[in-house]
């Protein structure tokens, strides 16, 4: 479900106990400067800081979590907020 502007919150199990893990995924009032395939596309922002990969890494885990999840291995629920 979205939260705030640009985020959003993704669910996995059920009941508790709840456990929530969190991925920065705002960018950065920094002008891009480098001429790169994945430069950013809004002037004066970017992801300097490793937000790129702090939700990967939590696509990762969701992943695995939902995969746990459908075993029956996942006891009470997860929050995956972005």
């Amino acid at each position: 479900f979205p939260v705030a502007y640009t985020g959003v919150v993704g669910v996995i199990g059920s009941g508790s106990p709840v456990v929530a893990l969190r991925a920065d995924m705002d960018g950065l009032e920094v002008e891009e400067e480098g001429d790169i395939d994945f430069k950013s596309t809004t002037a004066g922002m970017m992801h300097a800081c490793g937000h790129d990969a702090h939700v990967s890494m939590l696509l990762g885990a969701a992943r695995i979590l939902k995969e746990e999840y459908l075993q029956g291995r996942l006891k009470g629920s997860v929050r995956l907020i972005f």
